[in-house]
């Protein structure tokens, strides 16, 4: 296993979105209690939260990004790089991560791209914004990583 250490690198600011409708996992009808039970606490995971139609991840992302500019007080113009990481963008072309780009007015200059991953994906945006950092060479370079997925949408509620 590679282990690596992020120097000259901070995470300065985090931000969490999620859908406002949730569903209670001991409530699920479809699986005997007994099993609800178990699944809680083996997992634990009491609720889930449930996206509605309409609402896709770049509006998720979009959401998170300006809440952490304003958390951290920053100029969207002062953004060098967004990576976007989901493994079920709502749409492919244009990325997310450019439609948010442009949506938010970030700098003409900033590197934007998706990464279609899963589990791993935040380690491997992380250490890909790590790595992009590293290469520019102006001083207080900043990027954002959004992760994320909408598996309700997936998944069959049955």
């Amino acid at each position: 296993m590679a282990f690596s250490k992020a120097i000259g690198s901070q995470i300065v600011g985090i931000h969490s979105v999620v859908p406002r409708q949730k569903e209670d996992n001991m409530e699920l009808e479809l699986i005997p209690e007994a099993d609800r039970e178990a699944l809680v606490h083996h997992t634990g995971i009491r609720y889930r939260r449930i996206a509605s139609e309409d609402q896709d991840i770049k509006r998720l992302f979009q959401v998170a990004t300006e809440k952490l500019l304003q958390k951290l007080d920053w100029n969207p113009d002062s953004i060098d790089v967004l990576i976007c990481v989901t493994q079920a963008p709502s749409m492919v072309i244009p990325s997310v991560s450019n439609r948010i780009h442009g949506d938010l007015k970030l700098n003409p200059q900033a590197l934007c791209f998706d990464l279609i991953a899963g589990c791993s994906g935040f380690v491997y945006g992380l250490q890909t914004v790590q790595a992009i950092l590293k290469s520019i060479t102006k001083e207080n370079k900043r990027a954002i990583l959004c992760c994320g997925d909408i598996s309700t949408q997936l998944i069959d509620p049955n």
